[in-house]
């Protein structure tokens, strides 16, 4: 049987306040993935950065990105097994996001969100 290869590195830092109404967050990681054969068969870099504006006691807006660069050992679209051709593929992805949430009272809250993700294979 195969064993599947992990190995990476996250960095965050939570919560930075910047003034009494802001909150901010940044953060990052690097992974490798595959097999202990060929550990680099997936490479995935990223980072991000949010922020939570208090606006009032109970509206918040919540924005900020992430950030994604990967490499994946992939395959060639082929008709035939035969055909089959593997390269690195390489791509990136910017990922916005925004988010407001209204706390209606201590058991309610009401929020909308609108943001862009991406699938890191």
């Amino acid at each position: 049987d195969k064993e599947y290869y992990v190995w990476g590195t996250m960095l965050d830092y939570m919560n930075f306040e910047l003034g009494k109404d802001h909150s901010l967050s940044i953060g990052g990681e690097y992974r490798d993935l595959g097999y202990p054969y060929d550990k680099n068969r997936s490479t995935i870099i990223s980072g991000y950065l949010q922020d939570v504006w208090s606006i009032t006691p109970s509206l918040n807006l919540t924005y900020g990105f992430r950030y994604y660069y990967f490499e994946v050992d992939a395959y060639k679209p082929y008709k035939k097994r035969s055909e089959r051709e593997m390269y690195r593929r390489k791509d990136k992805a910017f990922c916005p996001k925004v988010r407001a949430d209204y706390q209606i009272d201590p058991s309610l809250a009401l929020y909308a969100a609108v943001s862009r993700e991406t699938r890191v294979p």
